[in-house]
């Protein structure tokens, strides 16, 4: 893998990669930053962070479906 990007066997096994740095990358920031934001209520940030994480999933996996849709109309408009 270079440059973050890799060669999936499948959008199945794209999305769950995808899905599985996400998560890592979230726990470590989500750790990270009540150092430094000092969050007034801990119950608050977990649930904004879940929050967070739900959005992210639903954004990964609208990605890998527009990518899926825009990969099977790009022969059509090349042959004009």
């Amino acid at each position: 893998m270079r440059g973050g990007r890799a060669r999936c066997r499948s959008r199945a096994t794209c999305v769950a990669a995808a899905s599985k740095t996400l998560d890592a990358v979230l726990d470590r920031v989500a750790a990270d930053m009540p150092r430094t934001l000092a969050p007034a209520i801990d119950r608050v940030w977990r649930d904004e962070v879940d929050e967070l994480r739900r959005d992210l999933g639903i954004w990964v996996q609208k990605l890998a479906d527009d990518a899926a849709r825009g990969s099977r109309g790009t022969s059509s408009s090349a042959s004009a």
